[in-house]
């Protein structure tokens, strides 16, 4: 880590004081845990697939091959061919104290063994309404647009390539955070300043040579974050703790984390679960997961990157439906960056394949998506 240089303290400008008050107001969809309610219920996923494993959702034409991390839901059939492993964690918190579900493989199709869970969220609820790709400035990575469980998070900027940047704290709960110089461009959090406080929104300023991380976006739209209440914490902590009572993988473990994070609008620390996990398993499905989520942050050009791995994946294993949905990604992240030809032509490619296989909802989605 770079050297660390505290700076003689000055007051923080009003307006952006006043901005950061807002911040659980940013996104009427995505924002704060005060205008979206936290849900215990996961979706129900493959938490292992290994060797052939094939699935058929309800309107499909045939059987398509799947992998770790797909979300899977009633309705669908799962076919495990001879020496494949497939375990099944199913989403309703009332089933989180059972063994996951191991399905025979026999070839013959299985239907989904849950009673419920969490179904996915449509596309037009996913993207952030802007986002920050520029190269040139030190924008936030992390934390933005989300809840925290710690109160001395990781702190993390795009890296422009100077030898210093200056950052500094907007906060409600008016304590002294100096501005300080660092040399890198991802710290721990500094040890000379107080805590997050529950109850406060905060947002964090980036300032290279006066190229500020929120240039453009004054308001700080998307960038606040707040620490959650010590008792959401606790009840979250307790959920986490059935999950790593079951008998899975690491990744497996991490998946279902990120995902109980994801529910609690906890995204920083839901991105850093589903990178744990894809450094194990880098299936088509989990670059998906991890690409939506970088577009409900904000980050499009995150998301592009994940996408495009999703993509790749998908098309080398033959999973039509990932294939599809990354394009959709792709469609909604350029859109985000200002480049409609670009999001329309891959809408309509996902919208072909998303027909090509029957499924109606994906080209429902795809659609309502080009007339936006």
């Amino acid at each position: 880590m770079g050297k660390i240089c505290p700076l003689i303290f000055i007051p923080f400008v009003i307006s952006l004081l006043v901005a950061a008050c807002d911040q659980r107001q940013a996104y009427t969809d995505l924002g704060s845990a005060s205008n979206q309610e936290a849900v215990d219920e996961l979706p129900n996923l493959l938490v292992q697939a290994k060797g052939s494993v094939q699935i058929r959702r309800e309107g499909w034409k045939d059987f398509l091959p799947v992998g770790f991390g797909a979300l899977i839901e009633s309705g669908d059939l799962l076919r495990v061919s001879d020496g494949s492993l497939v375990s099944v964690f199913c989403g309703s918190d009332s089933t989180w104290d059972e063994s996951l579900i191991e399905l025979s493989a026999d070839g013959l199709e299985h239907g989904v063994p849950c009673r419920s869970g969490r179904p996915p969220r449509p596309w037009s609820d996913v993207a952030a309404p802007r986002g920050e790709n520029e190269s040139d400035i030190p924008f936030v990575i992390s934390p933005r647009n989300s809840a925290l469980g710690s109160d001395r998070p990781f702190l993390r900027w795009n890296e422009i390539g100077v030898s210093s940047y200056t950052i500094s704290i907007v906060g409600e709960d008016l304590q002294n955070r100096p501005p300080i110089v660092v040399s890198e461009s991802e710290i721990p959090w500094p040890g000379e300043w107080p805590p997050l406080e529950p109850g406060s929104n905060y947002v964090l300023i980036v300032d290279v040579g006066g190229i500020k991380s929120n240039d453009g976006n004054e308001g700080n739209i998307g960038l606040g974050f707040w620490l959650l209440p010590d008792e959401e914490v606790q009840r979250i902590q307790a959920l986490e703790e059935k999950i790593r009572s079951q008998n899975m993988s690491a990744e497996g473990t991490d998946l279902l984390i990120a995902e109980l994070y994801q529910n609690n609008n906890m995204r920083a620390e839901a991105a850093q679960r589903l990178q744990s996990a894809i450094s194990v398993q880098p299936s088509a499905a989990m670059w998906l997961k991890y690409g939506r989520l970088q577009l409900e942050i904000g980050l499009p050009g995150e998301a592009i990157q994940a996408f495009n791995q999703a993509l790749n994946v998908a098309k080398a294993d033959g999973q039509l439906e990932v294939e599809a949905a990354s394009l959709i990604g792709l469609g909604l992240a350029n859109r985000i960056l200002g480049d409609e030809p670009a999001a329309v032509e891959l809408f309509n490619g996902a919208a072909v394949i998303f027909q090509q296989i029957g499924d109606q909802n994906g080209f429902s989605q795809a659609n309502e998506l080009l007339t936006k």
